[in-house]
């Protein structure tokens, strides 16, 4: 993989089984530790302007980027790991050294540790965690054989497992993986197999989002109460007959950074909605965004789907989200040479669909509401179709996975790169330029 400028010094990508020698452990072993409380005493809870409508200018700012990729012509190859600077460096490969990724392999955004995928069926994945602190590959520890879902903070894992007629939440921490802690349990009220959904962990708060024909749901389990179990955010969003049946699993919903509030988007009715908890109880906050007002704002005025994601500025100041809409722009494809199994490329006209990253403000003022990557919507090439993206940890930059505007139509179509601009909406730049490796949706962090 290639990128433009510099070059980066060498990182290495090194795993360890955490705290043991190297050894395999049980994950049966004592699974009634109380699980550990996150230390939240350094979240900046201040605001700085960081996002919000005030923002006059570009920031410098120093981080490291970290995502995978597969090979764009032989999907069955194995994934690649990359690292590069925050600028268009050259990434250094940070490919495991022998660890078999096939079923999939995820690394905590704090860089502590990685979870790899060894097997999955119906029951669920197996799971084996790994550290990342020594030069040569360890044996991980197997911390799940029947993990429904599975999320990182700075301090552990933590994994979604079905248990008779309940899901249990437990915790394993990065140091000492050989235990693991009973968080919470859930069962849902129309029963277990209705069960759709995720959840999120944020400075010692749990989300779990349930959806199922009845709309969506929010639970709130705070790991400094146990003893209250996961109590539901009134109210429920959405109905069978109308809303509720529209929703997924994948529906974009964040903890703030601070651990006080937590923000879901929903759509129905062609109402683009969005909804904000207060952690420490109450009624919540929401607003609707018009037409007229996303259109504005330089997005879609047909709303097909809500945000993609969600995410907090790390002052929790700000809300940033994806969105797609239902307007497209169209693509006339000139692809001779450059095809392949995986994105066959048509000699007729394609479209490809809207996409942007937005911001508006915690107080959800609608005036507030800005959008950060301006897309363009009626060229074809230069128009960049966004399928993740993350806030530096200072809060002064997004990066994200887009399509690139070079290579013609086909290239500008199909292929993704690493971008980066300025929450401000500046100095938007494409940090790689690899055509024949994909960087992969949910896989992009920055530190």
């Amino acid at each position: 993989m290639t990128m433009r400028g510099s070059k980066l010094s060498i990182v290495l990508l090194v795993l360890v089984g955490i705290g043991c020698s190297g050894s395999s452990s049980s994950s049966n072993e004592s699974d009634t530790t109380s699980p550990i409380l996150h230390d939240t005493s350094g979240v900046d809870d201040q605001s700085d302007g960081v996002g919000g409508t005030d923002v006059t200018g570009p920031i410098a700012e120093s981080f490291q980027v970290t995502w995978q990729s597969r090979d764009r012509l032989n999907p069955s190859a194995p994934l690649k790991f990359w690292r590069g600077d925050e600028s268009a460096t050259t990434p250094t490969d940070w490919t495991p050294n022998g660890l078999d990724c096939a079923n999939g392999c995820d690394v905590a955004p704090s860089l502590k540790a990685l979870v790899q995928v060894t097997s999955a069926g119906v029951d669920g994945s197996t799971l084996k965690l790994y550290g990342l602190n020594q030069l040569v590959p360890a044996n991980g520890v197997e911390v799940s054989t029947k993990a429904l879902s599975w999320r990182f903070d700075d301090i552990a894992l933590y994994v979604m497992e079905r248990a008779n007629d309940t899901f249990e939440l437990y915790q394993i921490l990065f140091d000492n993986p050989g235990k693991r802690a009973l968080v919470g349990t859930f069962a849902p009220k129309e029963g277990i197999d209705s069960y759709q959904g995720t959840f999120l962990v944020r400075a010692n708060h749990v989300v779990l989002l349930h959806v199922s024909l009845g709309g969506a749901e929010l639970y709130h389990l705070d790991m400094t109460n146990l003893g209250d179990g996961f109590q539901k955010l009134e109210p429920t969003i959405g109905n069978s007959q109308g809303t509720g049946s529209q929703f997924t699993e994948k529906e974009p919903f964040a903890i703030s950074p601070d651990g006080k509030e937590v923000v879901f988007f929903s759509r129905g009715d062609n109402e683009f909605k969005i909804w904000l908890w207060s952690l420490s109880g109450g009624n919540p906050k929401n607003i609707t965004l018009s037409e007229s007002q996303l259109d504005a704002c330089g997005s879609s005025s047909k709303l097909y789907y809500i945000a993609n994601k969600a995410i907090f500025s790390p002052d929790s100041q700000q809300i940033y989200f994806s969105m797609t809409s239902q307007d497209s722009v169209s693509v006339t494809e000139s692809c001779s040479g450059y095809l392949d199994d995986q994105f066959k490329c048509i000699s007729n006209a394609q479209t490809k669909p809207e996409t942007d990253i937005l911001v508006i403000d915690r107080t959800l003022n609608p005036a507030s509401l800005r959008n950060v990557t301006q897309n363009a919507k009626n060229d074809g090439t230069t128009n960049r179709v966004i399928d993740d993206f993350v806030v530096s940890p200072q809060g002064h930059h997004l990066v994200f996975i887009a399509s690139p505007e070079i290579g013609g139509n086909c290239r500008s179509h199909n292929d993704r790169e690493i971008w980066r601009i300025s929450v401000d909406g500046s100095e938007i730049e494409m940090l790689s330029d690899d055509s024949g490796a994909l960087p992969l949706s949910g896989t992009i962090t920055a530190n």
